[in-house]
């Protein structure tokens, strides 16, 4: 999918129509899958993962995972967009409350999944390490902990990490995959690269027992 046609399915409500496509049709791993490399695509984009959170979109991701939990397919795109969406900071804990880095985890041990996995690992943890201090300290201390002498959260922080680029998913085509592909024009998040799915082998299929193939022209072909 090209940036531009991104961009217009976040304008025109694609949000909204994908997420309760899932919740709708999350039994079916065809339809799971065509779900979640949208949400990958749509959170390349700063706006796509702002309107994706706050719509329960990690959300959708981890019970997608969890109710799919060997399809190859649906864990790359599912593991990839939960990425997408923990570029920015904010969106760390709400996937790690969710349940989404035990699912990230657990999705590692596929080797098609372990890369992009253990990279998304890698940033929750540190969420999830900073949920479990700030849950230990007194009331006092939390106020401490949170304050910045050195001013590293201002814009000049900021201005260092805008090098890092977003990637796109073709990474997770193979099991160890090559540096990142930067979408022209993108937006950057605010500590690594988005994957997109355009270059995602189609079909990946279950790695337990294998599922029927269903009928491609079903109504929800149409929201891609």
């Amino acid at each position: 999918m090209a940036d531009a046609n991104k961009n217009r399915v976040i304008k025109a409500g694609g949000v909204e129509v994908v997420l309760n496509g899932l919740r709708k049709h999350g039994n079916r791993a065809d339809v799971t899958e065509r779900a979640c490399a949208l949400i990958q695509n749509i959170a390349v984009f700063a706006r796509g993962r702002v309107k994706l959170v706050k719509q329960g979109g990690s959300t959708c991701l981890i019970v997608a995972m969890r109710s799919h939990p060997t399809h190859v397919g649906i864990l790359q795109r599912a593991t990839g967009a939960l990425w997408n969406l923990a570029l920015d900071s904010a969106n760390r804990s709400v996937i790690v409350k969710g349940g989404g880095r035990e699912c990230v985890e657990a999705a590692a041990q596929l080797p098609e999944v372990e890369t992009i996995a253990r990279k998304t690992l890698k940033m929750l943890d540190g969420e999830m390490m900073a949920l479990m201090v700030d849950a230990a300290l007194p009331k006092g201390l939390k106020k401490l902990a949170h304050i910045d002498p050195l001013g590293l959260s201002s814009n000049g922080n900021k201005t260092r990490q805008k090098k890092k680029n977003t990637v796109t998913a073709d990474d997770h085509k193979e099991k160890r995959p090559e540096a990142a592909t930067v979408i022209e024009g993108q937006e950057e998040g605010e500590s690594g690269e988005a994957y997109s799915d355009d270059h995602y082998d189609q079909g990946s299929g279950d790695r337990g027992e294998s599922e029927e193939d269903d009928d491609e022209d079903d109504e929800e072909s149409s929201d891609e």
